[in-house]
Formats: structure tokens, sequence, C-alpha cells
């Protein structure tokens, strides 16, 4: 058998060959020592480390941080002191101590007990709309409120009372005098119909028989003036009492403010929500002939132990869960109208007296001046 020997390449391409060769076929590394090793591997661990890597994406925690004073607004920490503090709003109470007081419809008379024993009224007259065996019935807690009102000896407690029929229901020694403020809370027919329309129309027929009820048993005697630090001459004392609001119109008005211009008021809560405001109280008192004054909220805190009580009185299952204190309410005030009258010897008498007579100062004033220019 014959072998046979390879063929060298040609010539003209050994030189490319060689070329080839020498670029593809790595050349070993060169050996170097031990210490030599480990001083490359420190340098290139001393480089790695000095590279700069990729910082990550701030976070809010780190902007918030770092976050500097601008020309145009305090810092968080600033902006966070810097807040108002809430305003502390002082509770409307309707009454003075020794205001002739009559509460109408009373529940357990938590309410009277409230004004007896936190604002010491001395002429309270409290009333219900039940018999007296009803109201314990009904509210068997009631017994203590009763004990604090009766405590007082110029206060006194009537049961079987109509709201509707005042003149006629109050014992002779109750009517004979006249009231400041006669307040009723919550007025309600009762009952515990759905019927939203007729509800509706049967408190609203309830409301209208006690104003024109109640209306009666107000005093008509002028308000009685505050005391002044300096004393001021006729004209100045009639300045303080302006007949056009616009034309103090600075001088913003307050609940209190109004009330205090009253000789005598009547006062309705209800509760600030459907189907109460259907009610249209309003309306209602004007229908009657009376003056709407102001209302405010029903400050629930500023009387201690008054719970709301309901008109069916507790119910089982139910009564404990119903708080009506925990519901908004709104008071409504009503008074008199009262008309100028003048009497043979010039004077003015009634709610708007003050304006009259300053009108006819100024009237005098123009007069005077037109008569001068002439």
């Amino acid at each position: 058998m014959k072998t046979s020997t390879p063929k060298a390449p040609p010539r003209h391409l050994s030189a490319t060959f060689a070329i080839h060769f020498r670029s593809t076929v790595p050349h070993p590394a060169p050996k170097m020592s031990k210490a030599k090793a480990r001083k490359a591997a420190r340098s290139t661990k001393a480089t790695s480390k000095h590279t700069s890597k990729p910082k990550p994406p701030p976070t809010s925690k780190n902007l918030k941080r770092k976050l500097l004073p601008t020309a145009t607004g305090p810092t968080p920490k600033q902006a966070k002191a810097s807040k108002p503090s809430p305003q502390i709003v002082t509770p409307t109470i309707p009454f003075n101590p020794h205001d002739r007081v009559l509460l109408v419809g009373e529940g357990d008379f938590s309410y009277a007990a409230s004004l007896t024993t936190t604002y010491h009224c001395t002429s309270l007259t409290a009333t219900s709309f039940d018999s007296s065996p009803a109201l314990l019935s009904k509210y068997p807690h009631c017994a203590a409120h009763l004990a604090s009102v009766i405590a007082v000896p110029t206060s006194s407690v009537y049961h079987d009372i109509d709201a509707t029929a005042l003149s006629k229901t109050l014992p002779r020694s109750a009517r004979t005098h006249k009231y400041d403020r006669v307040i009723f809370n919550f007025p309600h027919t009762g009952g515990l119909s759905t019927d939203v329309n007729r509800q509706v129309r049967y408190n609203q027929e309830l409301l209208v028989k006690f104003l024109q009820s109640a209306k009666k048993l107000l005093s008509t005697a002028p308000p009685p003036r505050r005391p002044r630090n300096h004393s001021l001459d006729e004209d100045e004392d009639e300045d303080t009492y302006p007949e056009d609001p616009e034309e103090h119109a600075e001088v913003e008005e307050t609940p209190t403010s109004k009330l205090a211009k009253e000789s005598s008021t009547i006062l309705v809560t209800l509760f600030d929500a459907e189907p109460y405001t259907l009610w249209n109280i309003k309306d209602l008192a004007r229908h009657v002939g009376l003056k709407s004054i102001t209302s405010f909220a029903f400050p629930w805190e500023a009387y201690p132990g008054y719970r709301h009580a309901r008109t069916v009185g507790t119910i089982e299952g139910k009564g404990g869960a119903w708080k009506g204190e925990e519901r908004a309410a709104r008071t409504y005030v009503f008074g008199l109208k009262e008309e100028v009258v003048e009497d043979g010897s010039g004077a003015f008498t009634g709610a708007n007296a003050v304006g009259v007579k300053r009108k006819r100062r100024r009237g005098r004033e123009s007069e005077s001046e037109s008569g001068d220019e002439g």
C-alpha cells in the first residue's frame, strides 16, 4: 500500500497562510512571579473600587430631606408651624339666669335640669304634654331631673300641658305673668309613620298652633339696657341702636347681639336635615305674624346632662342605638312685630322707636340747614 505525502501549498499562498496563522492563534501569556501576580490583583481591585457607578434615582424621602427654603415660600417645617390654630366658637346661650323661661314639650326634663344646675335659672316653668304617670312610664330615669328643677323655690313643673293651647291648659298661676323666652325643643307629633308628606303636614299644623299660642304669652316690656363703661348723652345713646344695618355694615351682628335687642322671643329647635327642613318654620312664623330674628347651631355640649328624648319614649331595641344629640340641630328665634306708636306728648313707643327718633332728628337738622341757606 502506497502512502501519499501532503503537497506543500503553493508559493503565492504561503505568506498569506502564515499571516492568518499568526493572527488567529493566541500567544501564551508571559509567565510572572507570584509577587507580581499579587501586585497586579491589588491594582485591579483598587481601580474597580474607584470606578463611578450609576446612582439610583432619588426617592421622595431623599427629596424631602434635601428640600431647601426658597424665596417664594417657607420650608415644610415652617409651613406646618405657621398653620392657624382652629378658632374657638362660643356657643350661643339664648337666655339669662333671671329670664322668665317657659319650656314646652319637655321629654325626660333633662334640658330643664341642665338649665337649673348649669345656668342657675331662677324663674323656670317646665311643662310636658304627658301626664305624670305616663312620663315615668316613658322615661323611668326622669325622676332625678324633676327633683333638680323642683328644688329651686321659684321654678315649677306642670304636666298635661298642650303646646297648642297654652293659655287654656296652663294653670292660672303660670299664665298670669308674661315670659321672656318660650322654648320648644324638637317638636314632633309622634308616631312611627313612614309617610313623609303626612308627617310634614301634621307637624306644620303643630308648629302653627304652638306659635299662635306662645305669641300671647310673650312679654312686651323693653329689653334691659346693658351697663356701659362711660356715660353717653341722648344723641350718642340713640346712635348706638341704628335702624338701618347697612349704615354700620362693618359691625357684624351675632345671634347673641340680636337676642339682646329683643324683649321676648320664641325659640324652636329642629334637626338640621330632612324631613325637618321641609317644615319651613320661618314661613310658618311669618304666617302667624311673627318676625324671624336669627338662627344658630344648637350647642349640645353647652347643656351638660341633656339627652334628646323621643316623643314615643324609649323604644325597646331602638332607644339605646338612636341618639339625637349626635345629630346637627338648629335653633330658630322669632319675636313680636311691634308697631311704633306716638303718644300725645310726641314720644314714641315700640320696638323701632329709637330708629324713628333718629329719623325725626335728622329731618329737623335738614330743615334747619335748608333754612340757613335760604
